[in-house]
């Protein structure tokens, strides 16, 4: 019957004994032990919870914010780090987080009027942050912004094809470049990263049936040499 009670010390031991700065113990009711600790001086007795989370919030310091930041982001969790990089002052950082919230608002709306709009917003903070790109914290700097992505499905392809480049995103550059209706500089861009099947066929749509003829005789000829 002691069983349950030994498990939620076991808990409790652990919590005591890993906190480094501050431990929050919220009961239900006043216990013996609040109690005991009281009378050992090593706890103190509060009603005010939020004033105390308060407390534990605004004394963290900036860089275990930034970390916990860090860490929400990499796990995708961008709501919760964009608060933490707001709590360390990571203003690029928080923006961040909130065009990416957007791109996944704007992909799981069905409404495409309503869908424009959210791109749209997204769009903008992303590319204050593409402008700023270099104030974010190092281990951000590297992430895919998804500015192309959100210019691809606005229907800007021709800018999204820019940003892919920038991105070194040739293959990318070269499909947005199709759905611009650019089909010659498509087929030199897949040209360029190898894709021969996707460049005859760019080639076909911008007119260019001998050159297409040649690159399906190639492939032919390759594939007969495997």
């Amino acid at each position: 019957k002691h069983l349950p009670l030994c498990t939620e010390l076991k808990q409790l031991y652990v919590a005591v004994t890993r906190a480094k700065k501050y431990l929050l113990v919220i009961e239900s009711a006043p216990s013996c032990m609040g109690r005991l600790w009281q009378d050992l001086g090593v706890a103190e007795s509060s009603c005010q919870v939020p004033v105390l989370l308060d407390f534990l919030f605004t004394t963290a310091r900036r860089h275990d914010w930034l970390r916990l930041g860090i860490q929400l982001f990499q796990r995708k969790h961008y709501g919760q780090a964009a608060q933490a990089f707001l709590k360390a002052n990571e203003l690029v950082a928080h923006t961040l987080c909130a065009g990416l919230m957007l791109t996944k608002e704007a992909a799981a709306t069905r409404d495409k009027e309503k869908q424009r709009g959210i791109y749209a917003r997204a769009i903008t903070k992303l590319q204050d942050v593409r402008s700023r790109q270099s104030q974010l914290p190092a281990p951000l700097q590297s992430t895919p912004l998804q500015l192309a992505v959100c210019l691809d499905n606005m229907g800007d392809h021709a800018a999204a094809a820019e940003v892919y480049l920038q991105e070194d995103n040739r293959a990318q550059a070269a499909h947005a470049l199709g759905r611009a209706q650019r089909w010659a500089e498509a087929a030199s861009l897949f040209h360029s990263c190898n894709r021969l099947m996707e460049a005859a066929e760019a080639h076909q749509h911008a007119g260019d049936h001998a050159t297409a003829g040649e690159i399906y005789d190639q492939c032919g000829e390759l594939r007969r040499a495997a």
